[in-house]
């Protein structure tokens, strides 16, 4: 039996519970609620595929936050409200528990974001899905790009994998300036929230980079 891929799994869904008008491969997804257009994104942080050894729970909660944030900077959209549902298994302590809650907040206190509720469920691993709210005249999407447009990017490129690579090989890092900043970008990311809000009027097309170059 062929292995499926992550593109072969979403069109699978999208096929089946979207309407073929309305199938866009976007980061975050719009409709009309009243006379608000909605914006919203969401996105799961797993302890075994996400969490290297060296990471902090509180840092791994923060981190999940920041992961719908930048999905929004990137469509110039602020994110408002969220909701949070964390999956935590049967002996985790107080102590974890609290440093979780605490990533949680410090994200929140960070963009903005006032979080509404949640769900909490028990399993094997830690789990934590986070979904984010905002509102917008429309967004930035990936396909308005024309020939003769520039593409940047908003910073360099790198630094997030030789920061994998450092925390999953689990020894010791050196102290150099790179290696503080490479494991930095996956501890405590940050995406450029204010840059895409106030420049997304210059924008033909964007994407968060992490799903891309």
């Amino acid at each position: 039996m062929k292995k499926l891929d992550e593109r072969a799994i979403i069109e699978i869904f999208q096929s089946r519970l979207v309407s073929s008008a309305d199938r866009v491969a976007e980061d975050v997804e719009t409709c009309i609620l009243g006379k608000a257009r909605v914006v919203v994104n969401t996105d799961t942080l797993v302890e075994s595929t996400d969490i290297p050894p060296s990471m902090t729970l509180g840092q791994a909660a923060r981190k999940s936050v920041a992961a719908c944030v930048s999905d929004f900077a990137a469509k110039g959209v602020k994110p408002k409200y969220g909701v949070i549902s964390v999956n935590l298994p049967a002996g985790i302590s107080r102590s974890d528990t609290i440093k979780i809650a605490a990533g949680f907040k410090k994200a929140c206190k960070e963009y903005g974001i006032t979080m509404l509720g949640g769900d909490t469920n028990q399993g094997r691993e830690v789990v934590f899905n986070v979904c984010v709210f905002g509102t917008a005249d429309g967004i930035v999407r990936r396909g308005g790009s024309k020939d003769g447009d520039a593409i940047f990017v908003t910073g360099p490129f790198g630094y997030t994998a030789a920061g994998l690579d450092m925390l999953l090989r689990n020894k010791r890092i050196a102290k150099t300036d790179f290696a503080s900043k490479a494991v930095r970008s996956v501890t405590r990311p940050k995406p450029r929230l204010d840059f895409g809000i106030k420049n997304k009027r210059y924008f033909s097309a964007s994407m968060d980079s992490s799903d891309g170059l």
